[in-house]
């Protein structure tokens, strides 16, 4: 069931607006025990989080796990660096992986007593992060900018999360192919006509200790995620890596999202919460006791190094073949990728929800302040829900 789950990890990883949830249902209907399909779903998570930026960086195709990566990976790959970009994302899920599964003694005894402290000021601290994400622009220009940027993406994230313009369930997918990917892509078209080479060495252009350091962030940021609901990779990753490196943030962001998948199995453990659709489907399968967890874990381990294997001989053919192409044309396929996708699966409805969500995601390249400002489109609908406030 783990080579399974590795199976299907990469096939939602590569496929542009196919997440683990999307085959959740179908899983579970499969004939085999609980123990089987608990370990099925909680390979196919991890192995998910090593192959989903491997579409964003070279395709300009996110989700919510990859969205503010695509600026960083981009600009590496616009360098000929594209490979280096995936394998330091392939570094820090499995680094941050091994970090995580190492804390989980740690993590068993006190995430219970975290969760019991922050609950009655969970809203407060939502507010802290935005404060602080705005904060770290240091100017009052971009500041200012930054709040500009916030409120006009939180109330674009508030309206559709709200209408019943496209269905709850695919509201997300439009939204950050706006917000992100599209941007992305028509920012990139003016930047180059021509993919530069793409060699594909061994070298990462960062130390020992940057890479390590930068695992540690990841992992350190995915119990963030899975503590706080609505905080996902990309806000935890944009806080705690504010002045890094387009290599380093590469590192930690994809930490977060492996170390998460680790974490919310924890928080299932020990207080019994769902923070992933991944384990919210485990635990109607089975008990997460002791047992189930190290068994999960065990599993979760051997399926990302099979992942890393399979996305870095995947990234290597994919590069040989992006590099014979003209990168205009590269980027003129995958917008109208973008646009068929969101069609067929939203509607036209979803395609001017996109379309909205890519003028705003082109405001913060104008202001010259960081993208992350665009998670408002989150991160403000969340918090007038623990606000109470009424609209």
């Amino acid at each position: 069931m783990c080579g399974a789950g590795v199976c299907l990890g990469i096939i939602t990883g590569l496929t542009p607006g196919l997440h683990v949830n999307t085959l959740l249902p179908f899983v579970v209907l499969l004939p085999i025990s609980g123990t089987m399909g608990a370990v099925l779903i909680f390979s196919l998570a991890v192995t998910h989080t090593f192959l989903d930026f491997i579409p964003s960086t070279l395709f300009g195709v996110p989700d919510e796990d990859t969205a503010l990566s695509i600026l960083p990976a981009h600009r590496l790959l616009l360098q000929g660096r594209g490979y280096e970009a995936i394998k330091l994302t392939i570094i820090g899920s499995l680094g941050s992986l091994m970090i995580s599964c190492a804390l989980v003694p740690l993590l068993v005894l006190v995430i219970p007593c975290i969760y019991v402290a922050i609950n009655p000021y969970l809203a407060y601290i939502l507010l802290g992060f935005v404060v602080l994400m705005a904060g770290s622009e240091r100017t009052l220009y971009r500041i200012s900018a930054a709040c500009v940027v916030f409120l006009i993406s939180g109330i674009y994230g508030y309206i559709a999360l709200n209408s019943p313009l496209v269905s709850s369930d695919l509201v997300l997918f439009p939204m950050f192919c706006g917000l992100f990917g599209m941007s992305t892509l028509l920012v990139s078209a003016t930047c180059s006509a021509t993919l530069p080479l793409q060699p594909v060495d061994s070298r990462i252009h960062l130390s020992q200790i940057q890479i390590m350091l930068n695992m540690a962030k990841g992992a350190v940021a995915g119990i963030f995620v899975s503590l706080f609901p609505g905080i996902g990779p990309a806000h935890a990753t944009a806080v705690i890596s504010v002045r890094s490196s387009p290599r380093a943030f590469l590192v930690a962001v994809s930490g977060v999202n492996t170390a998460n998948a680790v974490y919310a199995l924890i928080v299932a453990y020990t207080v019994g919460k769902a923070r992933s659709g991944a384990v919210a489907a485990i635990q109607n399968l089975i008990q997460v006791d002791r047992a189930a967890l190290a068994q999960l874990l065990s599993c979760g381990l051997l399926a990302a190094g099979i992942a890393s294997v399979a996305a870095l001989f995947i990234a290597r053919q994919m590069l040989k073949l992006l590099s014979r192409v003209h990168y205009t044309a590269v980027v003129a396929g995958t917008c109208c990728m973008l646009v068929i996708l969101v069609w067929v699966m939203t509607g036209v409805r979803g395609v001017a929800l996109m379309g909205v969500g890519c003028l705003i995601g082109l405001l913060p390249l104008f202001l010259a302040i960081r993208r992350s400002h665009c998670m408002g489109a989150l991160l403000l609908p969340i918090l007038i829900y623990h606000l109470g406030i009424s609209l």
